[in-house]
Order: structure tokens, then C-alpha cells, then sequence
């Protein structure tokens, strides 16, 4: 009995198990059955090949979004990848740190999808706003193999609206800041070059101020000049006496051969419009010389093609990348590569030079292993030539600071140090540009700390320049900083052209007989005199040969005042007009009555020592006959003043014009200050010799035996006199 018990027991148990079985997979076989999304193949709920999945999904994380990765973009606009057809929404970068963060997202919590700074600019695809209230403005980066979305703060950039009318470059260039006389120049730039990225660098100084400065102002003259030789007259300054108007000349500064440069000719180097033009590469006087992250091995190669520097062919033997280098030595100097590349090639040239073979033998000392890639020093100076003080230079060390790493007995040294020199003296110091080094902007010292004096150096290093960058070179992203002034003139300044001597100034002035006042100088040009008869001849002639005078010829004169004009046209076109007022009356006779002697309109007779109080005792006129007794430079004489050869008796008109003249003459002196002795006796010794030959009445002085001639016997006869042994006569 208990064995049957025990076996029922057991039928019941298995049946339970049984149906809790049943139950079970009747509660399963009702819940959802989860499918694999797959990529490639569409999956179903009865899974692949129509049989039941049963087995219930894991439980998983939520996927993190996935961020661009963050790279550097490039400057650019929106016309690089693409044509403006219809007004856009853009953004402008205003930060002015670097790099500026382009987020995944509206708010710094996001990560940086790209690197970006000041004047890019990026299509506006909307706004955000972060938890904090922020503006952000969700952008498009198109760069030339993708595109993606990011995000710019409002605090770092602004928005603005492109207008596709007309020239839509031009309007995007206005609305970077530029004004319209430099967007129309760039524009055409821009159709040639699309990559080519325009920075408008705001110098915030006054056109008047900056062109004051450096058109050689009274307090810095020689800061901008010229070269005499190839120069036009108009590129020439008249200012500070630089033209000696009566020797005909410019004068010389710097060593010689350069002169000041004209206020035109400043205006016009300095006027960055009249170099946005590929024609003659002079845009290259922009082009940013700092490392930006943009440049590459690539282009550094570009450069270089053709030339020493080119892989695989550096004639001298070496093994490493120039490229490579010059980009590794640029990134870590801040300075372009492709500055440094362009100016090795212009300076060494394409198949290079005594400066970098590493062997130079000169005039004073020979060089072994010394380099100097960038001909630092390079210019003749102690008998040494431009190689060899090159070298020089780059073989001593300084006693005190080394910003330089001089010597440059290594290549790569000398590579290098070049680099330091240009950053440590210029592109350190924000003189950035090759227009920068002449024209200095920057800073809180403009005008000061300039490379060269030449106004058009920079013009031509950047022209130079601008030939080593070939067509591939050329198709690389440049930047250019361009500066721009304020209250500029509406039209660019134009280069001067006029040529030939700018001489307006006249040689000689006469009117008859009568005595011109002031004495005839370069300065003035109103002049008087007065005439006893009723017409005049004038007659002038011009300090330069190809100077023309109008106005001389015989005139028929009123009494009274009368006016006549000359006008001397100079070779170059200048006019200078002179005014000389001629006073006519009849005077009568003007002969004085003396025990003197009165010849040929001069006074002699008069004992050496004699003074003016003495000798105006002698002297009677006529009554009515207004005049005085002066030195030869018009000053009226006092009485105890010395007789002198040289001294006059101007008669006066009524207006007071000196309208004739006696002029006094004393034999043996010959110098003009009433005495005779041992330095009149040079003086006639060297008109002998020729070396300083007498004139006018001081060689009438000279000739004391009155024999016409000065010679042997006059000087003895001065001796004589000087001993006291036979005074010299003044009785004619």
C-alpha cells in the first residue's frame, strides 16, 4: 500500500511540472520577437529563413553622437567653393584670439568640430540659443573635399547680409570693411585668383598724419628717397632746398646717388590701392610673411621647383628636404615658408651662389662651411665684396646676445637663423608685409624702425617676390593684410610723370642801365628800379639752358610806376612769373661836382684809410638830386666807416628806388675793406695763378700800374707799397 502510495505521488508531480511547462511557453510564444537592424539586407520578425527568433534582446548604452573631428579651416569665402546667385546670411569672425572654437553644438559644453579666426567667413544656417541665453549661430563649413555644420558664439562673430547685386565679391569685401576704391581692385584680383584671402587691416592712423610722416617731414628729412640717376625730376622733392637752384642740382643723400623723394611720389607708394594688381606682382606687398597653418610642404615645393632646393637635385650634395625643412623651420619661427623659400630663390638665385657652397674665396678672407641663404650683410664695404661680408657676418658670434645662432656653420643653422632674423627684427614686431617694412603702421611708434629709406624698395623686393610664385604656388590659399587709413583721398594717388629740370630761376636781370632792387636772387621775384628816360630795354637769362623767358625787349615807360611781367617756363612745364615795377622820372643832371675823379660811372682818387664822413664832404649833387653813400650790399654807410672798393653812390629816385649809381674804386684794394696789405697781396697773387680769378671793379683795383693787364708788376707794385716804399697813386 505504500508502495502505491509513493508512485502516485510521483504521476502527480511530474504532471505539474508538465503543465507549468505548457504554461510557460504559452507566455512566452505572446511577448514580441527582436529583429537585428541590418545595413545591408531587410530583416523581418520571423528572422532569416522564416524560422521564430526567441532569444530577448540585451540591454545597451545609448550611442554618443558622433562630432566632425576638429580641424584648422582655412581662410576663405564663400565664393572659393561656390558662386553667390541670391542674397546669403553670412557670418563674420571678429575675435581677434587665435585659434577661435567652432563648436558641435549651441554652447561651449560642446567640442570643437573646427579652428577658425578673425575675417573668416561661413554661410548662416541658422540661430540657438544656450542655457545661458547665448546667441549662437549654426554655420556651414564647406571646405574643397567636404562640408559639415558647427557653431559660432555670437560674442566671437556677427552676422551679416550679402547682397548678390552687381558685383557680389565687391559687396562682400565693403561688408568686411573695405572701402569701394580697394573693393573694385580686389575684385578683379579675385577673378583670377579665387583661393587668395583679403584681411583689411584697420591701421586706425590719419591719411594726412601717415603721409606727413613719411614725405620727409622737417624733423626725419631722408626717411623716403629716391635714386637721382633713373629718376624723373617729379619723382624729386623741391622741399628743403633738395634742388640747389643755382647750381642747377639736386642734392645727394645717403652715401650719394639718392636724393629726397617727392611728396607725389611718397603719396603714391604709400597708397595701397595702386598695388592690388597681379600685373606687375605687386599685391606680393601684402602678402602676410607669419606662418598661419595654411602654407604646406607642398607649396613650399611649388617655390622651389627648378631650382637648387628642388629634392634630389641640391648641387652641392645634401640629403634633406628643403621643402620639408623650410616648412618644419617656418612653423616654428612663425614665419611663412614660403617667404623664406621665395626669398632664397631671389637671393641666391635658381642654381645658387658663392653664399651657400659652402667655399668662397673673396677678397680679404676665404670661407669654408660658412652659409648665409638669405645674404644678410650682403653689400660692399671695406674692400670686401657682397659675398664675402655676407659671409662674414654669418661667421661671428656676438660678444653679447645671440637671437641668430650665428655662427651658420650648419645648413640648417643658417636656414634657421635667417628665419629668426626676419621674425626677430620685423615680422615679430607686426611688420608683417614687405609694405609693413618701409611704411611701418603698427605699433604704438609708427614711422619708426623702417628697412630701407628707398620709397619704392618694397615695391620692387615684393615684384621680385612675387615671380617665384609659378602658377601651382599661386593656386595655394595666400593671405593678404592690407592697410587702410582714414579719410583717405576718394581717388588712389597717382605716380607723377612730368621730367625734365624744374630751373625756373633767373641768371641775370637788367633794365637799361638802371639798378635792380634787391640784388637779383633765386628767392624773390618782385623787383624795382627806377630810369631817367622815357622807355627801357629788359633783358634776362635763366640759370638752366633750357629754361624759356618771355616778357624782355624795349618798353616805352609812362611817368611814373610801370609794371612789366616775365615769365620763365622751366624744361619740366613749371612757370614762375617776375614782376618789375620800373619808376620813370626826369631827374636832370646827376654829376657830381668833386675834387674826386668820375669815370665810366666810378669814383677813384680816394686815399686808402679814408672814411665816409670824409669822403661824403668832397661829394656835391645838384639841388634836388636825393642820394646816398652805401656798401656794396646796399646798406648805407656810417660816417667813420672805412672807404672801401666797392662801395656806391646811389642816387634815389622820388619814391626812393635806386635809379643810378657811382661805384668806388680804390687801387690795391683788391679785397673790399678799405686797407692794403699782405691779403691784398694774395689775392692779386693768385689771379696771376689763375686760381681765383678778380672780377668787376675789385680787378680794376688790381691793376694798379694801369696797364689793362694784372701781372707781375702790379704785384710788385702792392709789395712796394706794403714796405712803404712807393705808395701806390690813386690819381687816374
Amino acid at each position: 500500500m505504500d508502495l502505491k502510495r509513493g508512485k502516485t505521488g510521483r504521476k502527480w508531480h511530474i504532471s505539474f511540472l508538465a503543465m507549468l511547462v505548457l504554461f510557460l511557453c504559452a507566455f512566452f510564444l505572446r511577448q514580441p520577437v527582436y529583429a537585428e537592424v541590418g545595413t545591408d539586407d531587410e530583416t523581418t520578425a520571423e528572422g532569416p529563413a522564416g524560422t521564430i527568433d526567441e532569444t530577448a534582446p540585451e540591454e545597451t548604452e545609448p550611442e554618443e553622437p558622433q562630432y566632425h573631428e576638429a580641424v584648422t579651416i582655412p581662410l576663405s569665402s564663400p565664393f572659393t567653393y561656390g558662386s553667390i546667385t541670391e542674397d546669403t546670411e553670412l557670418v563674420f569672425v571678429t575675435g581677434e584670439e587665435k585659434p577661435i572654437n567652432i563648436r558641435g553644438g549651441a554652447g561651449t559644453d560642446f567640442p570643437a568640430v573646427g579652428y577658425t579666426q578673425k575675417w573668416q567667413s561661413f554661410r548662416l544656417l541658422g540661430l540657438e540659443t544656450d542655457n545661458g541665453g547665448k546667441t549662437w549661430y549654426k554655420v556651414l563649413i564647406e571646405l574643397e573635399t567636404e562640408s559639415y555644420e558647427g557653431y559660432l558664439s555670437s560674442s566671437v562673430s556677427r552676422s551679416v547680409t550679402l547682397s548678390a547685386a552687381g558685383d557680389a565679391y565687391a559687396n562682400y569685401l565693403i561688408l568686411m570693411g573695405f572701402p569701394e576704391s580697394y573693393a573694385t581692385r580686389l575684385s578683379r584680383v579675385h577673378s583670377q585668383y579665387p583661393k587668395w584671402f583679403f584681411v583689411p587691416d584697420f591701421t586706425g592712423l590719419e591719411w594726412s598724419d601717415a603721409f606727413y610722416a613719411e614725405a620727409n617731414p622737417d624733423h626725419s628729412v631722408g626717411i623716403s628717397l629716391v635714386y637721382k640717376a633713373s629718376a624723373l625730376s617729379s619723382y624729386m622733392s623741391m622741399k628743403h632746398n633738395n634742388f640747389d637752384w643755382e647750381n642747377n642740382t639736386w642734392r645727394l643723400y645717403d652715401s650719394g646717388g639718392w636724393t629726397l623723394a617727392s611728396d607725389e611720389l611718397v603719396a603714391f607708394y604709400l597708397d595701397p590701392r595702386n598695388f592690388l594688381t597681379t600685373s606687375d606682382n605687386s599685391i606680393f606687398l601684402f602678402l602676410n610673411l607669419q606662418y598661419d597653418g595654411t602654407q604646406t610642404e607642398e607649396g613650399v615645393r611649388k617655390i622651389v621647383q627648378g631650382t637648387f632646393m628642388e629634392d634630389g637635385k641640391h648641387k652641392y650634395g645634401e640629403t634633406f628636404s628643403y621643402p620639408a625643412e623650410l616648412l618644419r623651420i617656418g612653423r616654428e619661427e612663425g614665419v611663412s615658408p614660403y617667404y623664406l623659400a621665395a626669398t632664397i630663390r631671389q637671393e641666391i638665385g635658381p642654381v645658387g651662389s658663392g653664399s651657400v657652397s659652402g667655399s668662397f674665396q673673396g677678397n680679404l678672407y676665404y670661407f669654408s662651411g660658412i652659409y648665409n641663404y638669405y645674404n644678410i650683410g650682403a653689400f660692399s664695404h671695406d674692400g670686401m665684396v657682397p659675398v664675402e661680408s655676407a659671409l662674414k657676418w654669418a661667421s661671428t658670434k656676438p660678444s653679447g646676445s645671440n637671437p641668430y645662432n650665428r655662427p651658420w656653420d650648419e645648413r640648417i643653422k643658417a636656414l634657421a637663423g635667417g628665419a629668426k632674423y626676419f621674425v626677430y627684427n620685423y615680422i615679430g614686431r607686426g611688420q608683417n608685409t614687405f609694405y609693413y617694412k618701409k611704411f611701418n603702421m603698427v605699433g604704438e611708434s609708427p614711422y619708426t624702425h623702417q628697412y630701407m629709406t628707398n620709397v619704392a624698395g618694397a615695391y620692387s623686393e615684393a615684384t621680385y617676390f612675387g615671380r617665384a610664385y609659378d602658377a601651382g604656388a599661386r593656386d595655394a590659399i595666400l593671405s593678404f593684410d592690407i592697410p587702410i587709413y582714414n579719410n583717405m583721398p576718394e581717388q588712389a594717388c597717382p605716380r607723377p610723370t612730368k621730367d625734365g629740370n624744374p630751373n625756373t630761376r633767373l641768371k641775370s636781370l637788367t633794365a637799361g642801365d638802371a639798378v635792380i632792387s634787391p640784388a637779383l636772387n633765386v628767392n624773390d621775384t618782385d623787383y624795382s628800379a627806377a630810369v631817367f628816360a622815357s622807355s627801357v630795354t629788359i633783358s634776362a637769362e635763366t640759370i638752366d639752358a633750357n629754361a624759356q623767358v618771355d616778357g624782355t625787349g624795349t618798353f616805352e615807360l609812362a611817368e611814373g610806376e610801370n609794371i612789366l611781367t616775365l615769365t620763365v617756363t622751366a624744361q619740366n612745364g613749371d612757370v614762375r612769373e617776375y614782376h618789375l615795377n620800373i619808376w620813370y622820372e626826369e631827374l636832370g643832371d646827376v654829376t657830381p661836382e668833386t675834387e674826386y675823379t668820375v669815370q665810366d660811372e666810378r669814383i677813384s682818387g680816394i686815399a686808402p684809410g679814408t672814411n665816409a664822413g670824409t669822403f661824403k664832404e668832397g661829394i656835391r649833387f645838384a639841388e634836388g638830386v636825393n642820394w646816398i653813400l652805401a656798401e656794396d650790399d646796399g646798406q648805407e654807410k656810417t660816417d667813420d666807416a672805412l672807404m672801401k672798393t666797392g662801395d656806391r653812390i646811389q642816387i634815389l629816385s622820388s619814391n626812393g628806388v635806386v635809379c643810378f649809381s657811382y661805384t668806388v674804386l680804390i687801387y690795391g684794394d683788391v679785397n673790399g675793406d678799405g686797407m692794403i696789405n699782405i691779403s691784398d697781396l694774395i689775392k692779386v697773387r693768385n689771379h696771376i695763378l689763375g686760381d681765383n680769378p678778380l672780377t668787376d671793379v675789385f680787378a680794376l683795383a688790381g691793376n694798379v700800374n694801369r696797364d689793362s693787364y694784372i701781372n707781375i708788376s702790379d704785384l710788385i707794385k702792392i709789395r712796394n707799397h706794403i714796405l712803404g716804399e712807393t705808395p701806390l697813386s690813386q690819381a687816374d
